[in-house]
């Protein structure tokens, strides 16, 4: 067997920059090499996923197959960071503060959550990524924490720090898969993330519980998918941690760990 089969190939969502008039570089698909690095030093295979679709006018079932194709060659999914989800997609409409919607990529993300899920492929969703998988169940966002909840902290705290600096704590529920990864014991542990968002998780989807909820404020800052064997979502960056923090790297090891079982025992190689 070549040794590159005992690697996990992991799909790694991304953005999309339009060219613009006066700039001589075409349009392109990017991603924080952070996502890479991180799925690289925990053992995975990183693949960067343009959102490309079914032309526009194809049927559900030809969208259906596309992204299941898609999927069928990766053992891993990451849902990464980005721009806002387009409020229409859970009943709202825009908020003034809502940036970078591409709606191209949220109905490509979404498609590929709902079937990752359907599939039972192993998903770690990051920043935006936890607010596709909640949209793509039926879930709603907060759309600016800073104007729409009273009281609440400084949740995008970008400007005033490094991404890898922690910010704030969040208290994780001792049951969970994220409670067991970072083995914690007691009542609702803490432990201290980065945050680099203006958005968050206001109603949960059917089929997810709420594993973490900040300790200041209360916004939600992790899901787990009740019907999977792994779907975790983070409200963090843990990716902009790795190399000081374990917990992250703790985090990223064992999406690793089972996207390698899924590859082992869904595809028997």
């Amino acid at each position: 067997m070549h040794n590159g089969q005992r690697f996990p190939i992991i799909g790694i969502s991304c953005s999309f920059k339009r060219r613009e008039s006066r700039d001589p570089r075409p349009d392109r698909f990017y991603v924080n090499a952070d996502y890479v690095r991180s799925v690289a030093a925990a053992g995975g295979i990183p693949v960067v996923l343009p959102h490309m679709l079914p032309p526009c006018g194809a049927s559900p079932d030809a969208m259906e197959l596309a992204i299941h194709n898609y999927l069928s060659s990766f053992d891993g999914l990451l849902l990464s960071g980005g721009g806002d989800v387009d409020p229409a997609l859970y009943g709202e409409q825009p908020h003034p503060e809502l940036d970078g919607v591409d709606r191209e990529r949220d109905a490509f993300e979404i498609a590929l959550a709902r079937a990752a899920r359907g599939m039972e492929i192993p998903v770690l969703a990051i920043c935006r990524g936890i607010q596709v998988l909640n949209v793509s169940a039926g879930g709603t966002l907060i759309q600016d924490i800073s104007d729409q909840v009273p009281c609440s902290i400084m949740h995008d705290a970008g400007d005033r720090i490094s991404r890898s600096d922690v910010s704030h704590p969040v208290r994780v529920v001792p049951d969970s898969i994220l409670g067991r990864i970072i083995e914690v014991q007691g009542c609702e542990p803490e432990i201290w993330v980065n945050s680099l968002h203006h958005q968050a998780i206001k109603e949960v989807a059917g089929g997810f519980r709420v594993v973490a909820l900040s300790s200041k404020d209360g916004i939600i800052e992790a899901i787990e998918a009740l019907d999977h064997p792994f779907c975790v979502g983070v409200q963090w960056h843990p990716e902009a941690m790795t190399v000081r923090d374990e917990t992250s790297r703790k985090l990223f090891a064992e999406f690793i760990r089972a996207a390698k079982s899924f590859r082992l025992f869904k595809r028997g190689s």
